[in-house]
């Protein structure tokens, strides 16, 4: 636990974390063209599917591109 927390740069971020110890989370790969993505979730398999999820994200990164100077 101690290793990962080191990643963190934020004091508040890292005391969160010691204070959450750990989450259950899904780990979602797929591809679109040669672009490689990893999704880490805690949304349920039952309410999104795979597929949603990666519909979800990319509609979430093109939202936060739109914020870039």
């Amino acid at each position: 636990t101690k290793v990962w927390l080191r990643a963190f740069k934020h004091d508040e971020i890292q005391e969160y974390a010691r204070q959450l110890g750990s989450i259950e989370v899904r780990v979602i790969k797929y591809k679109i063209g040669k672009e490689s993505y990893i999704v880490l979730t805690n949304l349920e398999k039952k309410e999104f599917s795979r597929e949603k999820i990666e519909e979800l994200y990319h509609f979430r990164w093109a939202i936060e591109t739109v914020f870039y100077i």
